[in-house]
């Protein structure tokens, strides 16, 4: 486990490549938060300008329903994202072993669309909206949406015809302009 001068990592939440995201406590003032971390050889890598990137985009977003960003953190051999920790896990897991009526399910579907409505008013596509980036804290219900690291402002958004290598995003949920070989540009449709 990397250790983050500062902090005291209480759980490793997801670990993907060169990507960690722990739950841990600031040592300064004890707040729980969440730190989204890249660490290796960082002068090159494209995790760490994902981040930077993100971090750039994320932290004046107000909207409810994205995660609080509360700083951008650099130690030995790494950096990382601070977000305020309010005790969500990935959609799926929250939902193991529970059934949910129609009623849950459209109350779900309704809150994810609003919080896309508000980022797509702010000019802002996600472009990877999947089970694994989609919170809910299973004692309250609240959703929030996670990772940013390929989101994008709409104006910026054109993409010609990529090797499948370079796809951005998770594959089984692509839209069919995000790979390149339609003659469509990226919108809000995307999300």
């Amino acid at each position: 486990m990397t250790a983050i001068p500062g902090f005291d990592i209480v759980e490793t939440l997801l670990t993907d490549g060169q990507k960690t995201v722990y739950r841990a406590t600031r040592s300064e003032d004890g707040r729980a938060v969440v730190l989204k971390v890249v660490s290796g050889d960082l002068q090159a890598t494209t995790e760490l300008i994902k981040l930077r990137r993100e971090y750039e985009l994320t932290r004046s977003l107000d909207i409810e329903g994205v995660s609080q960003v509360l700083g951008f953190v650099e130690f030995n051999n790494g950096a990382g994202i601070v977000m305020a920790d309010w005790g969500g896990e990935a959609l799926l897991r929250s939902l193991d072993n529970t059934r949910l009526d129609i009623g849950q399910f459209l109350g779900i579907a309704r809150a994810l669309a609003g919080i896309l409505a508000a980022l797509h008013r702010r000019e802002i596509i996600h472009k990877d909206i999947k089970p694994d980036n989609i919170l809910r804290n299973p004692a309250t219900g609240e959703l929030r949406l996670i990772d940013f690291g390929i989101a994008a402002p709409i104006s910026q958004e054109t993409v010609d015809v990529v090797s499948h290598r370079e796809l951005e995003g998770s594959l089984p949920y692509l839209s069919p302009e995000q790979t390149g070989r339609m003659n469509r540009s990226i919108d809000r449709r995307t999300d």
